[in-house]
């Protein structure tokens, strides 16, 4: 579970503390099983967190709370975002937080720590299915198969690596937490984007 400085710091990302800048979409269709949605591109840092889920955040999260407060190539503050993504590599797991929209490609500072990376979010077609709950591994696998299902059943292809994504602190209840899974669809399996929306209705 996240604990110690990542329950401190998530508090920020309650809605009583700030407004929390999260990735930039628009829902093409909100389907029964999952969402559609168009995203822009957008740039994530994202930092080795081992490989047993229910420790990424304590590995994780301290270097990149480190980052965004200053400990990076140009000593640059940055605002809290959300979510906190997760990502598979090879056999272990990477955590991320979405850099501020306001940055360019070029006004990203450097991170110093190892193994940390800059990396790109393709934007377009994401299937999103957003459930409540706790954060253990054996939910968020069981919400990825019945997303990957539900797409296939609709005769959507998915083209890209899932991304889970938690968007509140560890001490709010669990049934009322926002969790997501989130996987990209291939357009061109399903020609236009109307097509891609009709074939998830």
């Amino acid at each position: 579970m996240l604990r110690g400085l990542l329950a401190g710091v998530l508090l920020l990302l309650t809605p009583a503390a700030r407004a929390i800048e999260e990735p930039a979409f628009e829902v093409v269709l909100a389907g029964k099983d999952f969402e559609l949605r168009r995203y822009a591109p957008y740039h994530i840092v994202s930092t080795p967190a081992g490989s047993v889920f229910e420790d990424t955040g304590d590995i994780g999260f301290r270097p990149l709370f480190r980052y965004i407060s200053g400990s990076n190539a140009a000593g640059t503050d940055m605002a809290m975002t959300a979510p906190v993504l997760q990502t598979r590599a090879d056999n272990d797991w990477r955590l991320a937080f979405v850099v501020p929209a306001e940055l360019g490609t070029e006004q990203i500072p450097a991170p110093t720590a190892p193994g940390m990376h800059i990396e790109t979010v393709a934007g377009g077609l994401y299937a999103v299915r957003r459930f409540s709950g706790g954060w253990g591994e054996s939910r968020f696998l069981d919400q990825e198969s019945a997303l990957t299902a539900a797409i296939a059943a609709r005769g959507l292809v998915a083209c890209g690596p899932t991304r889970y994504a938690r968007y509140d602190p560890p001490f709010k209840p669990t049934f009322l937490r926002r969790n997501e899974i989130l996987i990209p669809v291939a357009e061109d399996q399903c020609g236009t984007a109307g097509d891609v929306a009709a074939a998830a209705r």
